[in-house]
């Protein structure tokens, strides 16, 4: 605002947010998990102006303002180094401000595994052929009843693999919770997938911890960070904030024109008929500060001091 020689100025930071859903398939020995997660962002705008000009200068609390650090870091090393910048942010809501969330980050996830039964299936076939082979081998096979010794030892084989499909069963469940046909990770692994965390963050630039925020954050520093607000032939922008700086109506439209024809003009992009108030007084100071530089007087100074008709 200094830079510019500004009282007011639109502040506009983005909010982001995320959604995750799952959904399974297969059947009751194997699962299929499918997890969608998707981020929008949407811009929050604020009208910035000196403290003792904002509804809030009498409020020692006051919504949001404006603050610096005074080693001049981005990123501030210690709170003690942070003073107000006597600067009020009053959010701007309603009316004709434009609250539009935009889908920004899309991503789908599938995970496929052997469900519980079907682990304890294997578990119990394991058990049926080291419960049989040990059997077989203590019974002998070469006895002159073979035919009985073998029925005992399948039957002795059969009995521990039903009680080890059932232990395996009954333990997964009580440790590891979900259900007979819930996807497990591996045999004794943990039973059903949550989804991967997606850390909010904050507009501020919290750290990411994993594909979905960083993600987000990446499209959000390309819709929003790195583009020019005022370009009207940038696409880049969030539709928000499109919406309130170049309106909905043909950048080469008049403000009246686009009003006729019931469309938006936008706040900030010139338009052939747009408003424009200057500081005259301010800018011939400081022209005139130029012209003497350069050695003028009399006419000549007058001259150079004259706003031109149209400067380049």
């Amino acid at each position: 605002m200094q830079y510019h020689d500004s009282v007011f100025a639109l502040f506009i930071e983005t909010t982001n947010r995320f959604t995750q859903t799952q959904s399974t398939s297969g059947n009751f020995l194997r699962k299929t998990v499918t997890t969608t997660t998707t981020g929008y962002a949407s811009p929050s705008f604020y009208l910035a102006m000196p403290l003792n000009m904002s509804p809030s200068r009498n409020n020692i609390n006051p919504g949001a303002f404006g603050v610096i650090c005074v080693t001049g870091a981005s990123s501030c090393d210690d709170e003690a180094h942070v003073v107000t910048g006597m600067i009020a942010l009053e959010p701007l809501k309603g009316g004709n401000i434009p609250s539009i969330e935009q889908q920004l980050y899309y991503n789908v996830s599938s995970t496929s595994s052997w469900t519980t039964f079907a682990f304890a299936l294997m578990t119990a076939a394991l058990t049926y052929g080291a419960v049989g082979m040990y059997a077989a081998a203590a019974s002998g096979t070469a006895a002159a009843g073979g035919a009985l010794a073998s029925a005992e030892v399948t039957g002795a084989a059969m009995s521990a693999a039903q009680q080890a499909a059932v232990f395996y069963a009954g333990s997964t469940q009580l440790t590891q919770g979900g259900s007979l046909v819930s996807p497990q990770s591996g045999w004794m692994g943990s039973v059903g997938w949550d989804p991967s965390g997606v850390g909010n963050g904050s507009s501020t630039g919290a750290t990411c911890t994993n594909q979905h925020c960083a993600g987000l954050y990446a499209a959000i520093l390309q819709k929003h960070v790195n583009t020019d607000v005022l370009d009207s032939s940038s696409s880049g922008n969030l539709s928000a904030t499109n919406l309130i700086i170049q309106g909905n109506c043909d950048i080469t439209w008049t403000v009246a024109a686009c009003r006729a024809a019931g469309l938006n003009p936008g706040t900030a992009l010139y338009r052939p008929d747009s408003y424009v108030e200057a500081k005259t007084v301010y800018s011939m100071k400081m022209r005139a500060i130029e012209c003497k530089a350069q050695g003028l007087t009399d006419k000549a100074l007058r001259q150079c001091i004259s706003p031109p008709i149209r400067r380049p």
